[in-house]
């Protein structure tokens, strides 16, 4: 459910850019698009809630579990 809540804004994204023809591989764009990707990144680190540590986080490989820390 959370990622189609994620993957709608982009998908309406990229419609409106093809729609305008925006070229995409533009030195401007790219530049563009860094910013406001670090701005959101500033805006999660600031506002987030933090549940869980880096000492909690794991990876589930085919009913196996593999602990980072």
């Amino acid at each position: 459910m959370g990622i189609g809540i994620g993957v709608f804004p982009a998908l309406l994204a990229g419609l409106l850019l093809k729609t305008f023809n925006v070229e995409l591989e533009s030195p401007l764009m790219i530049a563009g698009m860094s910013i406001v990707m670090a701005a959101l990144l500033g805006l999660a680190e600031k506002f987030g809630s933090r549940k869980r540590g880096f000492a909690e986080v794991e990876i589930k490989l085919q009913n196996r579990v593999i602990h980072i820390i």
